[in-house]
């Protein structure tokens, strides 16, 4: 009767196990970590910049407020005031840090006359370079 016939390759597998068995449980805690990391990696917050491009209009706004949502509840806001004046630069750039997914930015601009723009924007997260707005 041979080893594997009477059960000795059990042991054998069993024995081989026992002397790893630092080593596998190293594995499975890798194993566990790359389970864990993909599925909260979506929730890690990416850098996100807004390139405002207000052009001729930049002279006459006096305020810009923007808000970033998801589902309705504001992430982040800024709210920005200008010089009388000299009003706004002609390009605002603004960075923010905004978990994956799908991001609805509004702006609104106050004019020197009192009157108000507003602007609508739908982008994902991560955004393929620089979201850029203009009016």
């Amino acid at each position: 009767m041979t080893a594997t016939q009477n059960g000795g390759g059990g042991r054998a597998l069993l024995g081989w196990l026992r002397g790893r068995r630092a080593m596998l449980a190293r594995l499975t805690l890798l194993l566990l970590a790359i389970a864990v990391g993909s599925e909260l990696w979506p929730s890690v917050p990416r850098q996100t910049e807004l390139l405002l491009q207000l052009g001729p209009l930049a002279p006459r706004v006096r305020e810009l407020r923007l808000a970033y949502l998801r589902d309705g509840d504001e992430l982040h806001g800024l709210t920005l005031h200008y010089p009388e004046n000299t009003g706004a630069p002609p390009t605002v750039r603004h960075e923010v840090e905004l978990s994956s997914g799908s991001v609805q930015l509004l702006c609104e601009l106050r004019l020197r006359d009192g009157s108000t723009r507003r602007l609508e924007r739908q982008f994902e997260v991560p955004a393929a370079g620089t979201v850029t707005l203009q009016p």
